[in-house]
C-alpha cells in the first residue's frame, strides 16, 4: 500500500535509504525515536536530503557539489549511494566528488575521503587528489569502517 512521497529532488534520485536508529537525531525527527523515522535521498541534483518520515517533510538538505573545486562539473554526476552511520548521527554520502561525511547534529560535512585512484596514478598519492568516481558504498558492522567501490577498486576507509 502506497504511504507517502518525498518531494525536493531537482533531478534524477540515484539512492535512497532508512536510518536505522533516529533517536541520535531528534533535532530532525522533532523527537520522535520511532526507529525508522528518517531517511535519506541522493541523485544527480547533487543534494543528499533527510526526510521525516512520519510527515513526509524534508527537515535537511546537505549540498553535495563543492562549487569551489576546479575539477567539479555540475553536469558530470551527482551522489551514487549514501549509507548512515554512527547511530543515524552522521551521514556518508559518495559519488562524483568522492565521499564526504556529514554530522546531522551540526548540519556539516566534517570529513572528506577522497575519490578512488585511477590507474595511471600511483596508490600511494592522496586520496583527495584521486579523480575517479565512488559509486557504492558499505557500512562495516562496527561503525568505524567503510568499504567503497568503483570500476575494478574496492577501497578499504577508516573513520577513526
Amino acid at each position: 500500500n502506497f504511504q507517502s512521497s518525498f518531494v525536493g529532488h531537482t533531478n534524477w534520485v540515484r539512492v535512497a535509504k532508512f536510518a536505522k536508529i533516529s533517536s541520535a537525531c531528534d533535532n530532525h525527527t522533532g523527537g520522535n525515536n520511532i526507529l525508522t523515522s528518517l531517511a535519506a535521498s541522493g541523485g544527480d541534483d547533487y543534494t543528499v536530503r533527510i526526510w521525516n518520515c512520519e510527515s513526509g517533510a524534508n527537515v535537511a538538505t546537505y549540498n553535495y557539489w563543492d562549487q569551489s573545486s576546479s575539477s567539479s562539473s555540475y553536469s558530470s554526476g551527482g551522489v551514487r549511494d549514501l549509507c548512515f552511520l554512527h547511530s543515524a548521527s552522521s551521514l556518508a554520502a559518495c559519488g562524483t566528488e568522492g565521499i564526504k561525511i556529514y554530522d546531522m547534529r551540526s548540519d556539516a560535512i566534517v570529513q572528506r575521503l577522497g575519490n578512488h585512484c585511477p590507474s595511471n596514478v600511483p596508490s600511494t598519492s592522496s586520496p583527495l587528489s584521486w579523480t575517479k568516481n565512488v559509486n557504492t558504498l558499505s557500512l562495516h558492522q562496527d561503525g568505524f569502517q567503510i568499504l567503497s567501490a568503483e570500476d575494478d577498486a574496492v577501497v578499504m576507509w577508516d573513520l577513526r
